[in-house]
């Protein structure tokens, strides 16, 4: 069984895995024109990419929910100077978050998805679903698949022997999202060793019975 499987109680990648720089300059090329106004990151980390959020949006608030104690200290340290208009919670992610539905218009979860169990992964969608409104974005940035046979050995290698790579497993992002609920607005990948990192900006369109 893999260890990604909600049968590993109380365990999770997430909570021990290490920290990825990111300044989040490539974040506002996958956000064109979009001026988000209530961001909502799921797995900050080291709260680098937070703070370069807050500068460039000065108008706008932010929630991170961070599942590393260590991280969660590290991204805190980050933000203290915006204060007024930031925090970031510990929290698991196998349950839902205290947060009331369409109160956010851009949610974020960059290099968090590869890490965590399934019934984690589930619910973080699941959430950010429900607490999206109509129309705003939500973009994703995971560790994924490559190609050839170098491509399905490291995908192998990694998914069942975890702890030898930090935890980190590919994913096909698009594969978790259902088109009734959102349209892949873009999606790209860059090669990262045997495999790739794949983004993709995702709309969160109306519910079905709104649309009736």
């Amino acid at each position: 069984m893999s260890s990604f499987e909600p049968q590993a109680p109380g365990f999770s990648w997430g909570e021990v895995r290490p920290p990825r720089s990111d300044d989040g300059v490539s974040l506002l090329a996958a956000l064109g024109e979009r001026v988000p106004g209530a961001v909502l990151e799921l797995g900050p980390g080291t709260g680098e990419r937070a703070a370069f959020i807050l500068r460039s949006f000065p108008a706008a608030d932010y929630l991170g929910i961070e599942p590393s104690a260590a991280l969660l200290r590290a991204s805190r340290g980050a933000l203290a100077t915006f204060a007024e208009r930031a925090a970031v919670e510990g929290r698991n992610l196998a349950i839902p978050l205290p947060l009331e539905s369409t109160s956010a218009d851009l949610a974020l979860c960059l290099d968090l998805l590869e890490y965590l169990r399934m019934d984690e992964l589930y619910m973080l969608i699941s959430e950010c679903r429900r607490i999206l409104r109509d129309g705003s974005v939500c973009i994703f940035r995971c560790l994924s698949y490559g190609p050839g046979w170098k491509g399905n050995l490291a995908a192998t290698s990694r998914t069942w022997f975890p702890r030898y790579y930090q935890g980190a497993r590919p994913l096909e992002i698009t594969h978790y999202f259902s088109p009734e609920d959102w349209r892949v607005v873009h999606e790209a990948r860059v090669t990262e060793g045997w495999l790739t990192r794949q983004t993709a900006v995702l709309e969160r369109l109306p519910a079905l019975s709104a649309k009736e």
